[in-house]
């Protein structure tokens, strides 16, 4: 999830339900026997089960989608040094929603790469995540 959290950060983790997720959350999940936290990029009930597809910042493809059932918990508040920010407020969730869209729309242009134009907008995209890591730090503190 780096540049957003990196070694060291301290995460305050709180157990939620999938319904109570919402796009743009860095949520904790079981990968075998790793916890990984990445952002919610997408959310899909089918045939009754939801599925979860996340994607780390600084990743180009998403990861594959897995099972809420998966789902450890959402991260509420990050602890940088001696700065606190609180991903749950209304400026952090909606910065958190845009930098998803951002992600998801990175991970499509990354399967058109092929040609100059698409990579042109994929460093721009990498480059808009960057930002907007720093940019929801600086608004949420």
């Amino acid at each position: 999830m780096s540049p957003f959290l990196r070694p060291g950060d301290h995460l305050t983790v709180r157990g939620v339900g999938a319904a109570e997720l919402r796009l743009g959350d860095i949520i904790i999940v079981q990968s075998g026997e790793r916890w990984l936290s990445h952002r919610l990029i997408e959310c899909r009930v089918v045939d009754g089960q939801t599925w979860l597809t996340t994607k780390g910042d600084n990743c180009l493809a998403t990861d594959q989608a897995m099972p809420a059932a998966r789902l450890a918990g959402v991260v509420e508040s990050v602890e940088r040094g001696s700065r606190r920010a609180n991903l749950q407020s209304r400026r952090a969730r909606w910065a958190n929603a845009l930098l998803a869209r951002v992600s998801r729309g990175q991970a499509q242009v990354a399967h058109l790469s092929g040609n100059r134009m698409w990579r042109i907008i994929l460093k721009a995209t990498r480059l808009a995540m960057r930002i907007g890591a720093v940019a929801v730090w600086r608004l949420v503190r």
